[in-house]
């Protein structure tokens, strides 16, 4: 996933808030940034909870997720969450 080790463990920044819309997406948002999913974005809320790598939250996506659409969505929605620093490095000081 563009420079991220399969290995490496994310989890959700610590400010962060969650909306829902009825236009069927899911924003996330902490610190003036923001990142709106499709619905597949209901099944990352959890998945980050704890700390999860990039490999377990692929296997989870294609257990939760119907069909590889909805699959490259959802990590594509993991990307840029991290980019935006809503999904941070569990295991950074």
């Amino acid at each position: 996933m563009s420079g991220l080790s399969k290995n490496v463990r994310l989890q959700w920044v610590g400010a962060l808030s969650v909306r829902l819309s009825s236009s069927n997406t899911v924003e996330f948002s902490a610190d003036n940034r923001t990142v709106r999913t499709d619905l597949s974005g209901a099944v990352l809320l959890n998945l980050f909870q704890k700390p999860t790598t990039i490999a377990e939250s692929a296997d989870e996506l294609a257990r939760q997720l119907a069909g590889r659409q909805a699959w490259l969505a959802g990590m594509a929605s993991i990307l840029n969450l991290r980019r935006a620093g809503l999904l941070v490095d569990a295991d950074a000081p």
